[in-house]
């Protein structure tokens, strides 16, 4: 049957591109410039951190990307 988890009742989701993270010059066609981790890659699993600007891979930082949930359903 259907996944009915919290984790995967979302129906329709934006993320959102923070600020350069490289300083390069935008637009660009380099992906990782514009999102970051789970979010960059060509699946759709999506995760939201907190906002973390250092570099700590541990922390999995830095990080700006927005996701924001549209839709969801509810069961």
């Amino acid at each position: 049957g259907p996944d009915t988890t919290q984790e995967n009742n979302k129906r329709a989701l934006l993320i959102l591109a923070g600020q350069s993270l490289t300083n390069v010059a935008r637009p660009n066609n380099v992906i990782t410039d514009y999102l970051e981790f789970e979010n960059y890659d060509d699946n759709r699993d999506f995760e939201q951190q907190p906002i973390r600007i250092g570099t700590d891979a541990a922390l999995k930082a830095p990080f700006n990307d927005r996701v924001v949930v549209v839709d969801q359903n509810s069961w």
